[in-house]
């Protein structure tokens, strides 16, 4: 892209929104992997590692309210972002289909998912208490303190 610095802020700023529909997405449907890097890779294979980590950190800054462990992962969104980044701009010169593809998005996942996964087993004492805690904000009729905060901004839970 030439240097029309509108477009890349359009682009970043869809791509921050498609990382915050799919981080709650995951959040609502309880599933076991989150969608809060599709627009970090999108915009960090199109536009370049910076613009890829700007749409990290907002994204994740806007997932803050409803997610109060979004920002525990940060560095992993920021890590994909460079590496999709620099990957996409140095080894993929065309955007075509192509079986290399597979290996390019094998090789931009594993950095942010050790990433997380050493975040996870850090805060919850393993990778898969993660998805308890998030599931398990009430017990005995009761909210469990700052487990409301999480679901507040999403149901309106006070």
């Amino acid at each position: 892209m030439k240097n029309n610095k509108t477009l890349k802020i359009t682009i970043a700023a869809l791509a921050a929104a498609i990382n915050i529909v799919g981080a709650n997405i995951a959040l609502v449907l309880k599933l076991p992997i989150y969608l809060d890097a599709i627009g970090t890779v999108f915009s960090a294979a199109l536009l370049g590692p910076v613009y890829g980590m700007a749409t990290g950190i907002i994204a994740t800054g806007i997932n803050q309210i409803t997610d109060p462990f979004a920002i525990w992962f940060m560095p992993s969104n920021l890590i994909t972002a460079v590496m999709a980044g620099v990957i996409f701009k140095k080894f993929y010169k065309s955007y075509k289909f192509s079986p290399k593809l597979f290996v390019i998005a094998f090789i931009v996942a594993i950095p942010g998912t050790i990433i997380s996964s050493i975040t996870a087993a850090y805060l919850f004492g393993d990778i898969f208490r993660i998805f308890h805690y998030r599931s398990n904000f009430k017990q005995n009729g009761r909210r469990n303190g700052a487990f409301c905060i999480y679901y507040s901004g999403i149901y309106g839970l006070f």
